[in-house]
């Protein structure tokens, strides 16, 4: 559902191009769903997005479903400045990607299934 919100707010924006406000109030909603750690988050910016940019990018970003933010903002919470999905050089990395996925999994921020994909996907990198 992210990616549709940012491919219609990126159509929205090239549309609207001679008009300087839909391209710049889209680069801000792209970024905000990037880093939206809730539903709560993106509201204001769907709602703006509507009105400015693209009318179903914004009702995109208002549907994406909570369970797409909990994971990766509990992740980004506890290791600032990384991206999950960046492989690391060291091999311990791994261990404690998986020891993180298990906190997920018992906090009830990712369901068996998420962490059972999440886990072999971080087991094949290695």
């Amino acid at each position: 559902m992210k990616k549709a919100a940012k491919v219609f707010l990126i159509l929205g924006m090239v549309l609207q191009a001679i008009l300087i406000y839909p391209i710049i109030l889209g680069i801000f909603a792209i970024k905000k769903i990037d880093n939206a750690q809730s539903k709560n988050d993106l509201t204001t910016w769907g709602i703006i997005s509507i009105f400015f940019v693209s009318t179903v990018g914004g009702i995109l970003m208002l549907l994406i479903p909570e369970e797409e933010y909990s994971a990766y903002a509990y992740y980004r919470a506890h290791h600032p400045g990384e991206t999950y999905d960046t492989p690391k050089s060291n091999g311990d990395n791994y261990i404690q990607r998986i020891k993180d996925l298990k906190e997920l999994l018992d906090s009830g921020a990712i369901t068996q299934e998420e962490y059972d994909k999440l886990k072999a996907e971080e087991l094949e990198r290695y």
